[in-house]
């Protein structure tokens, strides 16, 4: 019996302490209020957008709109979006789903969405209960949000752009800004003409010949055929990482030379390099401390094997950019729970930050 009793003397000090929503909240037929995402404390709450609610006698329309959404097909424009929406409304506040400590339970809401596809706004016009003695409805109107915090290289999407096979071409040779060039024809998106590195240093590839090359991303498995055997192609794959690592660093801006670097990729990966000096080293000993692991960042350069299918040619990676071959960044997504209300004026309960507001029909 005491604890019932306690029960209703916190029902009714929370009732005491909310506050009578002022007309001034509607505006142009719609009352609104805001939608706060991440309200644990007043230092990390973020306004997110608003909630509309309007009504015509019978029913209720209530609309969430963010004010920052995110545009479809493109993370980077925008910055929230909604994932589910639960909402309800009741005659009392207590009658809206909840525990016994009265912390809501969304999942238990009569209307909304439990799957939405990253949008920006959701409308959902549902029947009016009626009002307490004060004229007032009470409305719980939760979403799930979410933010783009970063981005990261597609590398699956990567290596599923890639074509099977392509003719390639070794042309420039020399050149001053990689070992040589290659072009690349019969590989869709991926024509065009690469700066390339050898990772094959045994084997021999002429200029200006075709070759009927088979096309890999550095980061997928590679066949045995190219990595095993008595006369391997790619002796080391396990340091394509580390080569990764090398094409994403600016050598020439540091003083090295494009045969300084090819040696240093002979040197990580084939199993007889040719001497390597101090300055072949020093890209070496680089690689070795922060290559490990490597991931190109977006907007970096991803090596692609190319591999003649001719075995006696050489094999050789050409730099590509993620977005030459149709692939692109992959957005990396924060999720916050947000509620429409007076935020933080009226909580369920002093235990989370879950709120609920005031409507009055017809004002």
């Amino acid at each position: 019996m005491k604890r019932k009793l306690l029960l209703v003397f916190a029902v009714l000090v929370i009732v005491a302490l909310v506050p009578v929503i002022a007309s001034a909240d509607v505006s142009d037929g719609f009352f609104k209020t805001e939608l706060t995402a991440d309200g644990g404390s007043p230092e990390t709450a973020v306004d997110v957008g608003d909630v509309f609610v309007s009504d015509d006698g019978e029913e209720l329309t209530v609309q969430y709109v963010l004010s920052d959404p995110v545009t479809p097909g493109d993370p980077q424009l925008g910055e929230w979006c909604m994932i589910q929406t639960h909402l309800d409304a009741q005659s009392a506040w207590v009658d809206i789903p909840q525990t016994k400590r009265n912390s809501p339970i969304p999942g238990k809401f009569a209307y909304g969405d439990d799957v939405l596809e990253c949008v920006g706004d959701a409308e959902y016009t549902i029947p009016m209960p009626a009002a307490d003695n004060s004229g007032a409805i009470y409305i719980a109107a939760h979403t799930k949000v979410q933010q783009v915090v970063g981005f990261e290289t597609d590398l699956p999407g990567f290596e599923l752009a890639l074509p099977e096979q392509v003719t390639i071409r070794a042309i420039n040779y020399p050149n001053a800004d990689s070992y040589f060039d290659t072009k690349v024809t019969n590989g869709g998106d991926l024509d065009g003409t690469y700066p390339t590195w050898c990772i094959d240093e045994t084997h021999t590839i002429y200029t200006n010949r075709d070759y009927t090359a088979n096309v890999y991303s550095s980061y997928e498995v590679l066949p045995e055929s190219l990595t095993t055997g008595t006369d391997p192609h790619i002796d080391n794959p396990d340091n394509l990482d580390l080569v990764n690592y090398i094409i994403n660093q600016d050598w020439e801006g540091m003083g090295y030379t494009s045969g300084n670097v090819q040696n240093a990729i002979w040197n990580l990966i084939d199993a007889n390099p040719p001497s390597c000096g101090a300055p072949c080293q020093e890209i070496v000993d680089d690689a070795l401390l922060n290559g490990e692991g490597y991931v190109p960042p977006c907007g970096g350069v991803v090596a692609v094997v190319l591999a003649p299918v001719d075995e006696t040619a050489q094999v050789v990676i050409g730099q590509a950019l993620t977005i030459q071959v149709g692939t692109e960044c992959k957005a990396i997504w924060g999720e916050d729970t947000a509620w429409g209300g007076p935020y933080p004026d009226i909580t369920f309960n002093s235990k989370d930050w879950s709120i609920y507001f005031k409507y009055f029909p017809g004002v």
